[in-house]
């Protein structure tokens, strides 16, 4: 049968100023198998493409499910490792050579049917970037130099851009100069500097670099720091030339005043330049310069300056609307490795998971971006949700296994974002992003990514890279809102270059020395479970003493009667005050227990901590909230029972035993959990108790009373004729009475004398 694929091949070109999509359509018509069904929509590219971008071939494709797919290319890629079995192919930079014709089969095939596969190739021709006969660097005078690409030329462009800079140690080109459309350029160079670059571009972003090494000066290149800033003012009339003169000047200045004009000089002139990504390039150098100014030689960078720089980086990556290369990924690693301890700890994760982000822009499956300096890493792979269930990835020296996780579908494109530095501790982050789906052979990639929760099913296997010492006792920790917490992240081997953990969820993570029980324990629990408990025995003793000849309340009120802190003023006959007592002391004995419980699996009170009442924040009261409402299981039905001790039942043989057994079990666990939490978790603990202990006394002892006494009524006691001290009938009385006025009356002897007396 006939398949039609159109084919549909194109690569954006990022221009100094712009993006431009060329695309053009073109049908083939194909004898295949009959038994391939499916058709194959591929943009295709107009013109040259830039090898020093990625390339992307992302057909539309329609066909059954079984259908394989395999890419050829002719002549060979250099780089074998490229995955060609998708229905779509993706080409790092730099993978093919300039100015050559390139072939790109696509098959598609059953299983075991290769040899009868629908095939389609299309020819695409890298582009030839501008060409010098050479780069020359002459002295001029008053220190500068002028920098000449000689006979420069291009063959697919009218306009050459040309971009100054210089090698440093690591053979990396670092701008001077912004992007310039002219040739030479006259401008003071670092003593510092002994090798300078030239690099020449076309408007596509196709470019060639030379090097040339900088000749003896016959003076010295580097001007005494007297009049800087009538020099610099005389160097920037030209605003192109201020980045190459920050950069100068900035090797030079020793004066503070100075220093703080260069560096508000550079902020205000990058805030009015429009980022491409050479201006961002240089906007990097400018900022790595003025952090390694003369001026830190015999101070350090101070806390404002660095909080600046942080936040400019920032807010320009932010808004950066091309990816930013791999080489900037590293640069920007570079410059702030050096600073990593007091950079603010939120603003350096957002600049590393914006670069990773922002690079990973136009990678398809299977694709990553890595920066790495043996320190800090950067790392972000993506690939479909089916592929992540059981899976491992290597960032840097660090790596990390999957073996059953969830949370995600099959046919999700997913980022796994990982990045590990080092400031006083070594943090590691591990997140899962949604990037877009492949389903039916289409790949979708969204415009932006939504970070997902993921399910651990099995535990991760991490191995992160550092600086570890074997006989140190480690210990792990993630950042639970804005506190640290031991629960999922346990260390399993230390060794003096990396360290192993398993973890139960994905998260932000910290590894540091486990200082064990070297901190101070708090007595306040303890304590505080004394006086409750001393209170409980004391006035028990009290309450059954004085109420064991009372046989009714003094009082017919039935919410003062049932609201504990006023029933246990009120004498009350069959222990009913005793009993009272013992509720409302047991219900907060047990509120205090188990406080500490939820702070043990929430926290890590048993690790020393600097807490302070100025981190006490609204989700470590969480602790006390969920403590008070658990304790409402106990309280309620206790409440209940003795209340209907009222009527004249005997539930306090049940409230009693049930009360002694839970301050049992509440004295045990308080003295276990005090004696292992520091103090300044047990600061936290006390303050939730008194805060929830008035909040429960305030409301629901109240609601409780108030809706019991609807219930049980208490009637006024009415004396009885019995209990009356004069209840006998009046002639009785009288009789008594006219007796005790006469004298005796002997009686016959013949008579027993009888003696009665009412007593």
């Amino acid at each position: 049968m006939k398949i039609y694929l159109k084919i549909l091949i194109s690569q954006a070109m990022n221009l100094l100023f712009q993006k431009k999509v060329l695309e053009m359509e073109l049908f083939i018509h194909l004898e295949v198998n009959a038994e391939i069904k499916g058709s194959v929509k591929i943009k295709p590219f107009q013109s040259e493409i830039n090898n020093q971008k990625i390339i992307n071939v992302i057909p539309e494709v329609e066909a059954y499910t079984g259908v394989l797919f395999k890419w050829t290319f002719n002549p060979a890629l250099e780089n074998g490792n490229i995955s060609n079995t998708y229905p779509f192919i993706y080409i790092p930079p730099n993978n093919l050579k300039y100015g050559v014709n390139y072939q790109f089969n696509l098959q598609m095939y059953e299983a075991g049917l290769e040899d009868s596969a629908a095939t389609v190739f299309i020819s695409v021709t890298t582009d030839i970037p501008p060409e010098c006969t050479s780069f020359n660097i002459t002295e001029d005078t008053g220190g500068k130099y002028i920098l000449t690409g000689v006979g420069c030329n291009s063959d697919t462009s009218l306009i050459i851009i040309y971009q100054y800079g210089f090698v440093n140690a690591k053979n990396a080109i670092i701008p001077l100069t912004l992007p310039l459309y002219t040739t030479p350029v006259d401008i003071k160079i670092p003593s510092k500097i002994d090798t300078l670059a030239l690099i020449v571009c076309d408007l596509t972003g196709t470019c060639r670099y030379y090097i040339s090494d900088v000749p003896v000066s016959q003076n010295s290149r580097q001007l005494d720091d007297t009049d800087i800033l009538v020099n610099f003012a005389a160097d920037t009339v030209d605003s192109d030339y201020i980045p190459s003169s920050i950069i100068y000047y900035a090797g030079i200045v020793t004066e503070e005043a100075t220093y703080n004009y260069l560096f508000d000089t550079n902020f205000e002139f990058f805030s009015k330049e429009e980022f491409d990504s050479f201006t961002f390039s240089t906007f990097l150098s400018t900022m790595q310069a003025l952090l390694e100014s003369s001026y830190f030689v015999n101070t350090t960078v101070s806390d404002n300056i660095l909080a600046n720089v942080t936040l400019s980086i920032l807010d320009v990556i932010s808004n950066f609307t091309i990816s930013i290369t791999q080489e900037q990924g590293d640069f920007i690693i570079e410059i702030l490795a050096p600073y990593l301890s007091r950079i603010d700890f939120d603003v350096l994760r957002e600049i590393y998971e914006i670069v990773a982000e922002s690079q990973m822009t136009d990678v398809l499956l299977d694709g990553y971006a890595s920066c790495y300096d043996g320190v800090s890493t950067i790392y972000r792979y993506r690939n479909s949700g089916d592929s992540f269930r059981n899976t491992s990835i290597l960032a840097g020296n660090s790596s990390i296994s999957f073996y059953n996780i969830s949370g995600f579908n099959d046919t999700d494109v997913l980022d796994i974002y990982f990045t590990k530095f080092a400031q006083n501790d070594d943090f590691f982050e591990i997140t899962f992003y949604v990037t877009g789906s492949f389903e039916d052979y289409a790949l979708v990639l969204n415009g932006e990514s939504n970070a997902t929760a993921i399910t651990v099913e099995d535990n991760v296997i991490a191995q992160i890279e550092g600086n570890f010492n074997n006989g140190t006792n480690y210990k792990c920790e993630y950042l639970d809102g804005n506190s640290w917490s031991s629960s999922g992240c346990n260390v399993e081997d230390v060794n003096e270059n990396y360290v192993t953990l398993t973890l139960s969820h994905l998260s932000t993570f910290r590894i540091q020395v486990d200082e064990g029980k070297s901190c101070d324990v708090g007595a306040g629990p303890i304590a505080t479970m004394s006086v409750i408990i001393f209170l409980m025995i004391f006035l028990i003793i009290i309450f059954v003493l004085s109420d064991k000849k009372v046989d009714h309340p003094s009082v017919s009120n039935s919410f003062l009667l049932l609201y504990p802190l006023t029933s246990v003023f009120i004498q009350q006959a069959k222990l009913r005050r005793a009993v009272v007592l013992m509720q409302i002391l047991t219900s907060e004995l047990l509120m205090l227990t188990l406080i500490g419980a939820f702070h043990n699996h929430f926290d890590s009170p048993e690790d020393k901590t600097d807490n302070d009442f100025d981190n006490y924040y609204g989700f470590q009261l969480s602790r006390g909230a969920a403590a008070w409402a658990l304790t409402q299981a106990f309280t309620i039905p206790i409440f209940i029972l003795n209340a209907f001790i009222l009527k004249g039942k005997p539930y306090y043989l049940i409230t009693i035993p049930v009360c002694i057994f839970i301050t049992v079990g509440c004295f045990c666990g308080l003295i276990v959990m005090t004696v292992f939490y520091c103090l300044g978790w047990t600061e936290y603990w006390i303050t939730n108790w008194l805060i929830f202990l008035l909040f429960d006394i305030a409301t629901l002892e109240i609601i409780y009373s108030l809706v019991l006494s609807l219930f049980i009524k208490v009637d006024a006691y009415t004396p009885t004729e019995k209990d009356s001290p004069t209840s006998k009938p009046k002639k009785d009385i009288d009789k008594d009475l006219s007796t005790r006025r006469q004298p005796e009356e002997k009686e016959e002897s013949e008579y027993e004398i009888i003696v009665h007396q009412d007593l």
